[in-house]
């Protein structure tokens, strides 16, 4: 029976032929879970299952703008590494173009002066040979009685040794030889104090590899002398019997 007021109504028949009529009214109540309280109940619930629902939701928004940033973050320090790579990279590039310039032009410069100490080489032979057929020269006129022819040989003697060993060009190559190779000359005498001015020169002349027979007419020295010369300058330098001179002087770079 569903809930609702009711009545119950009652009739009775007596034997000498009365009757009587009789109503009792009743309510039956709803259920506990069809009450208003249990409404109330209902709705409070329901009011929290909705502000549960609308935190849940809200967690989810966060975390996915979250997850969002993260990956952008994450698209962004790719791309900055990129970037800074691609940079580092063209850096490396610049460096190398100078560095390719500067070994051109070193090499450029190295070998003007290679040409310059070649044709000074050249040139020395050919006014040491000079030197040699006016003293051979000077020996058919020992004899001679006027001395005039004498003095003009010793006279053009004299200029040649001068021109040989006082060079403005020769002592211009000296001065550059240390810009171009990076003070070549002096950290070899700070390495090795000992070398003398010609045990110097000899170094710079080797690292250009000019041979002995070049370096000769130089530094005004036979070949004989020019050998000699190398071998003192290998053992004030420390090399053994098996280590290379030109080597290393090539190979030499001092802290």
């Amino acid at each position: 029976m569903s809930q609702g007021k009711y009545v119950f109504q009652v009739e009775a028949l007596f034997p000498d032929g009365e009757s009587a009529y009789v109503e009792y009214p009743f309510i039956i109540l709803p259920p506990w879970y069809n009450t208003i309280y249990a409404r109330m109940v209902y709705f409070l619930m329901g009011i929290v299952c909705l502000y549960f629902l609308f935190k849940l939701d809200e967690r989810r928004i966060i975390k996915k703008r979250k997850a969002e940033m993260e990956r952008r973050e994450k698209e962004m320090l790719v791309k900055e590494q990129e970037l800074l790579k691609e940079n580092l990279k063209k850096e490396q590039q610049i460096i190398e173009l100078k560095n390719e310039k500067l070994e051109q032009e070193l090499k450029h410069k190295s070998q003007e002066m290679a040409n310059l100490m070649i044709h000074f080489s050249r040139k020395n032979e050919i006014l040491m040979a000079i030197k040699e057929e006016l003293t051979r020269i000077g020996s058919e006129l020992k004899n001679e009685s006027n001395p005039k022819p004498k003095r003009m040989l010793l006279t053009l003697n004299n200029k040649i040794d001068l021109n040989i060993e006082s060079d403005d060009a020769l002592k211009q190559f000296e001065e550059q030889f240390d810009l171009v190779h990076n003070n070549f000359i002096k950290k070899l005498s700070e390495k090795h104090p000992t070398l003398s001015v010609s045990e110097r020169k000899m170094c710079a002349y080797i690292k250009m590899n000019l041979s002995s027979k070049e370096v000769a007419p130089l530094m005004n020295l036979s070949v004989r002398g020019v050998e000699t010369l190398r071998y003192r300058l290998r053992k004030k330098i420390g090399l053994e019997r098996e280590d290379s001179l030109t080597e290393y002087l090539n190979n030499f770079l001092p802290e």
